[in-house]
């Protein structure tokens, strides 16, 4: 997202952190994948969101710059996969995928990425969506973070931990390098603060107010699912007893 969305904490931490996603690297977009049957959106917003049949959820977790301009720049894409409980959660790069130059495929992603609006909702732009649907990549639903966003979502867990001290969301949305200026500096630190997110969530006793995420809906938070079954999700993850964890399947984030 300019730095991120990265970020998000697992709410995006998981779901954001949790989250997310998402991020498959280049090796894995370069590469073909299963397909996974298209998953349709529940129409009951007391249901939880939609899952593969062992259980398994997948959000597209996407950071822009800001969502209240008339053409917001994507700064991230990570794939986010995890289960309610019992298995750890997952995140995969798409973009930046740390190569330098970029690939073909990131080029085509920011040339066809906007937001629409369609019966009043916004929504991603079709073609882009085509595009990863070209690339074998399923999910559950999206989830459109910004920086404040991010920013806010950070502040919300207390902070993330590091190496050299607690950084608030500010700093940490500031000191983020773009993706098209420094594609793997982004990619590396973009993954470095989800997991340093991760670990700030999975480490606290008292889990954060997630109902305030509400109040950056629509604002700085776009998701085609809806907004009860995210909070809904966030806080049975969050509730389980079971210990959990984020990994990088694709990448080596920490050293």
């Amino acid at each position: 997202m300019n730095r991120l969305l990265v970020l998000t904490t697992e709410v995006l931490a998981f779901v954001i952190f949790i989250s997310l996603g998402l991020w498959i690297g280049s090796s894995l977009g370069q590469t073909s994948a299963d397909p996974i049957s298209v998953i349709q959106r529940e129409t009951d917003p007391r249901l939880p969101i939609p899952a593969l049949p062992d259980g398994e959820r997948i959000l597209l977790v996407v950071g822009v710059d800001r969502l209240n301009s008339t053409e917001p720049r994507l700064e991230s894409l990570w794939l986010l996969t995890y289960y309610l409980e019992g298995k750890p959660v997952q995140w995969m790069p798409i973009l930046p995928s740390g190569t330098d130059p970029m690939s073909l495929l990131e080029v085509d992603l920011l040339k066809s990425f906007s937001l629409v609006s369609t019966e009043e909702q916004i929504t991603l732009n079709p073609a882009f969506l085509e595009q990863l649907k070209q690339e074998n990549y399923w999910f559950s639903g999206y989830l459109i973070l910004d920086n404040q966003a991010t920013a806010a979502i950070i502040n919300l867990v207390g902070g993330l931990q590091t190496d050299r001290g607690t950084l608030s969301g500010e700093q940490t949305m500031r000191n983020l390098p773009t993706i098209l200026d420094q594609p793997r500096d982004a990619h590396s630190l973009q993954a470095l603060r989800l997991a340093q997110g991760c670990q700030t969530l999975a480490l606290q006793s008292i889990q954060p107010n997630w109902q305030l995420l509400l109040n950056l809906i629509p604002g700085h938070i776009f998701t085609d699912l809806y907004p009860e079954q995210l909070i809904a999700e966030i806080l049975t993850f969050t509730s389980s007893t079971s210990p959990w964890h984020c990994e990088f399947p694709t990448i080596q984030v920490l050293p």
